[in-house]
């Protein structure tokens, strides 16, 4: 029993994010959709389904354009910039960020979240007892990346940069969006685009192709779209 409790114990682990290296501090509660009971026979049902069914590609995934941000660059406060330091940033690289974030208008994520990333060569990072010390444990590459996408999810919400990311195939309805967005529409919003991005990258699994080409194309056509505007207000 001991062994089995020990065995549960540490693949939940495995399977969640990682909250050793926050940034964001949320000002109000996420808003959370209740799930609706399903009978278990349904969901023997559907993962049969899933599983059969080929997950959708770019093309009848539920990526979509962006468009340019039209609030102002937010400019880190000295609390905010407390906490970066407290993750081993210096005064200046905090500020630095700030300047960053006026000179970039949006930020494009592309995420792997093809059949490759279930391989076990991936390394997460857990903090230690010791202050400022952390080891890199075993994972896959999956895992890996839903720690950098929540740690860059988390800043992207302390700098209020608008920040789009793009999952390279679509999830399915249930796991959640195959594009969201931190602080896209504003900074209103937050609090619930963080726990929806979050929530998305939990829920979804690594599987299908990579057809990363098509992204790439899709989202460089839609940049050459704003670069007048860009341009314009002499951003990047």
């Amino acid at each position: 029993n001991t062994t089995q409790s020990s065995l549960k114990k540490k693949t939940t682990q495995q399977h969640q994010m990682d909250t050793d290296i926050p940034v964001y501090m949320p000002t109000g509660a996420p808003v959370i959709v209740a799930a609706t009971p399903v009978k278990p026979s349904a969901v023997h049902g559907a993962v049969a389904v899933a599983q059969a069914a080929p997950r959708p590609g770019l093309t009848k995934g539920r990526s979509s354009r962006v468009a340019l941000p039209t609030q102002q660059s937010y400019k880190l406060q000295s609390n905010e910039i407390a906490t970066l330091r407290q993750q081993g940033f210096t005064t200046g690289l905090a500020h630095a960020m700030t300047q960053n974030n006026a000179s970039f208008a949006l930020r494009l994520w592309v995420v792997d979240n093809s059949g490759s990333m279930n391989k076990s060569d991936g390394h997460r990072i857990v903090t230690t007892s010791k202050n400022h010390n952390v080891r890199l444990v075993p994972c896959t590459r999956w895992t890996e990346l839903q720690q950098t996408v929540d740690y860059h999810v988390q800043m992207a919400g302390l700098l209020q940069a608008p920040t789009v990311f793009r999952l390279l195939n679509d999830p399915g309805r249930a796991a959640g969006e195959q594009q969201f967005s931190i602080c896209e529409n504003g900074p209103a919003q937050l609090d619930s685009d963080i726990a929806r991005a979050k929530q998305t990258m939990l829920n979804a699994s690594p599987g299908g192709v990579t057809p990363l080409s098509d992204h790439l194309k899709e989202i460089r056509q839609n940049v050459v779209e704003l670069l007048p505007t860009l341009q314009r207000n002499g951003a990047k």
